[in-house]
């Protein structure tokens, strides 16, 4: 992120919740799978992200900004079970 007026404390929560999360067990984590949202956001395990037809060696977490009904991705976030910080 370059040229932003994030306090700098903002993104280091972000960054800190971000890796507790992936410290989870995978049953936890899978909990907010991307399967289970419309727009397609939430968590990728291992192996099914790819880029250009090959598999991607990490997991991952999709999330967007939250649009009202004029634009396509309108549905919330999905948020781990005691965590609505991340």
């Amino acid at each position: 992120l370059l040229q932003h007026d994030i306090p700098e404390s903002v993104c280091n929560r972000a960054l800190d919740e971000t890796h507790q999360f992936f410290q989870r067990p995978l049953e936890e984590k899978m909990t907010i799978s991307y399967e289970d949202s419309p727009s397609f956001r939430g968590y990728m395990p291992l192996g099914v992200e790819n880029t250009e037809g090959r598999v991607d060696g990490r997991d991952q977490i999709e999330y967007a900004a939250e649009y009202d009904l004029q634009h396509h991705l309108q549905h919330q976030q999905q948020h781990p079970t005691g965590n609505a910080a991340l």
